[in-house]
């Protein structure tokens, strides 16, 4: 073997940047597929025994079913359309249903909470920094860092400092 042949040939054809970030939205759909079953497990089985009464059981049972169609609406749809629309869809589904479970559910809102924060944080990966901080537009001037690095962006700089 020549040391100028590659090892392993590539099999397959390079992929695009937006074919691997659907592939990433597409696991995050099967997550949340998950933790609407699982959500759906403890609202409609003895299981549900275990985590300690609901406060409100048809909230919770309503928002489970609802959270599990909107996660398997979400699935369905995740193979067309812009991946940002889908993210900040599914991410407004899931703070929603969060909020809605954890009040009927209060001794469970811990788990609910630690579910949720892995989609937060997924989403915070998939959408660019100024949608994943919920920024319409961009961010004041004084907030931006000067170019120079000398000056202090939130500070004025004195007279005696190099002008940025």
């Amino acid at each position: 073997m020549s040391a100028s042949a590659p090892i392993i040939a590539p099999d397959r054809p390079q992929q695009l940047p937006q074919d691997v970030v659907r592939r990433e939205l597409q696991l995050l759909t099967l997550y949340r597929i998950f933790e609407a079953a699982l959500l759906c497990l403890v609202l409609f089985s003895p299981v549900g025994a275990l985590m300690g009464e609901p406060r409100h059981a048809l909230l919770g049972r309503v928002v489970a079913v609802a959270y599990l169609l909107a996660a398997l609406l979400l699935f369905g749809s995740g193979r067309r359309g812009e991946i940002r629309g889908q993210t900040q869809a599914g991410i407004a589904v899931d703070i929603l249903a969060a909020m809605l479970a954890m009040h009927a559910l209060p001794d469970s809102s811990a788990g609910i909470a630690m579910m949720l924060l892995f989609n937060v944080g997924a989403a915070a990966f998939l959408l660019p920094i100024r949608r994943a901080w919920a920024w319409p537009r961009p961010p004041p001037r004084h907030w931006r860092a000067n170019t120079c690095g000398a000056c202090s962006a939130t500070t004025p700089a004195p007279a005696r400092w190099p002008k940025c």
